[in-house]
């Protein structure tokens, strides 16, 4: 039965993945990457993974376990070690694996046993050894075999944040003896193994020369002559697997699927680890409200733009870092983002500026039919995701990146709308009669300059009676 799509997406984009099962992935979706790929492509073999934090390891286990289950290609038997399984390594193997492998592989072999496993299941011991016989057979020779994703392999053996040659040496030595026992006892069910952690680039070598070496037996049954080592460059997404993704996700919460936010999420995914790409469907999703610093950074690049587009020039007014852009007719305009258009703080803002010649634009996602307002739905979620760096908890150099590759190209497109607006809210010049009458006003005008004010009224007087006290 499928799971709330809703439910299993909120699960997915949550920052602790640890508690998601592989079903919530199968059931929202996923972005796929070159890891991914490859290993659920040939399930055979030895796959080192080595990223940092965020990158998607956890998410990843259990995206090959659902490629697993729903291609039918292998039985997915993740395990996850710990620095309190020091002292008792191979045995929590073992136990992990017979647990994990009777689990999933009772959800796999029902498709070639039918509801026989069910009754085979009730015996673990027993499950196992029927297993182990139909390995041993050449009339089960089609049976899945067991890919091993392994979760932290040095974790209960480092002793400081550096890993030590030794203790690397023994955490390989540990799964050697447990892959030779399990390999043994159950006629060879391993047909892959996969490796996670982060290790700097040296150990990932060692680990890499290690594996591909003759000095550890019990590998030789896995490594088909293949040792493959991936590191994050490895977790870019591939294809159209992010904009899938987000569309999903959008859908399942009955938000709007708008364009703007399917090219962000695209970007982010190929530029950020996972983790922080997630934060702008996750922002979106719960509806979190940015804050007046992103939108106000938004605004400003807005108006970077809308100056290129229109020949115009995005210039620094006052003490107070406001801005403008000043039009080559002279005008100038002031773009104001807000994720709520509040009519008492646009008719107060539109009448300051005006009454010095300028425009005010707002953007909004509902701009409830104020006349001076841009509607750009998703713009408020956005501006929190692209722009609040403390949110995105990005150094430097990663968010001059975004702001450079995501936020730019969103602030073009919305500025693209202004330019519009701006265009259709020119200035008409008078014509005709209009015009002279105006022409008349003003020189006019420039003759009662520094007059008397009796000579205002006395002219103002007149005029009124030749325009028929209109």
């Amino acid at each position: 039965m499928a799971l709330d799509k809703r439910f299993v997406c909120e699960k997915i984009l949550q920052p602790n993945s640890d508690n998601v099962s592989y079903r919530h992935f199968i059931d929202c979706g996923y972005v796929r990457t070159k890891v991914i790929d490859e290993i659920s492509r040939e399930p055979f073999g030895i796959y080192i993974i080595s990223a940092a934090p965020g990158y998607g390891k956890t998410a990843t286990a259990k995206i090959l376990e659902a490629e697993c289950i729903s291609a039918r290609r292998c039985i997915p038997v993740y395990v996850q070690l710990s620095a309190a399984a020091k002292d008792r390594v191979r045995e929590y193997l073992f136990r992990e694996f017979k647990r994990m492998f009777v689990e999933r592989g009772g959800e796999l072999l029902r498709y070639y046993a039918g509801d026989y496993v069910d009754k085979l299941k009730k015996s673990e011991d027993y499950f196992l050894d029927v297993l182990g016989m139909m390995y041993c057979s050449k009339m089960c020779g089609n049976l899945p075999h067991a890919l091993l994703i392994i979760d932290e392999l040095t974790a209960p053996f480092a002793s400081s944040p550096v890993l030590k040659w030794e203790e690397l040496e023994r955490a390989l030595a540990e799964l050697d003896h447990f892959l030779r026992d399990v390999q043994n006892t159950y006629c060879n069910p391993v047909g892959g193994v996969v490796l996670m952690g982060h290790w700097p680039h040296d150990v990932t070598n060692r680990i890499t020369s290690a594996l591909m070496s003759t000095m550890f037996g019990g590998l030789d049954r896995v490594r088909f002559g293949r040792v493959r080592p991936y590191t994050d460059g490895d977790f870019i997404p591939v294809g159209d697997s992010p904009r899938r993704f987000a569309e999903t996700v959008l859908s399942a919460y009955g938000l709007d699927v708008s364009q703007l936010v399917l090219d962000a999420y695209a970007e982010l995914a190929a530029r950020l680890p996972l983790r922080k790409a997630n934060r702008l469907l996750y922002w979106l999703a719960m509806g979190v409200q940015p804050s007046s610093n992103a939108l106000g950074k938004l605004s400003h690049l807005v108006e970077d733009e809308l100056a290129e587009l229109l020949g115009g020039k995005a210039r620094a007014r006052g003490l107070g870092g406001e801005r403008d852009v000043l039009l080559p007719d002279g005008r100038c305009v002031e773009i104001k983002v807000r994720s709520r258009v509040d009519r008492a703080e646009v008719e107060r803002l539109a009448g300051e500026y005006k009454s010095r010649g300028c425009t005010t634009v707002f953007i909004s996602p509902e701009c409830n039919g104020l006349p001076q307002c841009v509607e750009v739905k998703m713009i408020d979620g956005l501006a929190t995701v692209l722009l609040g760096q403390n949110l995105l908890e990005l150094d430097d150099v990663q968010f001059g990146v975004v702001v450079e590759k995501v936020a730019r190209p969103v602030a073009r497109r919305i500025a693209e709308l202004v330019a519009n607006f701006v265009k259709a809210e020119s200035k008409v010049e008078p014509r005709g009669e209009c015009r002279d009458l105006l022409q008349f006003f003003e020189e006019d005008c420039k003759s009662l300059n520094r007059r008397a004010r009796s000579e205002w009224r006395a002219k103002s007087k007149l005029l009124k009676a030749l325009n028929g006290w209109r």
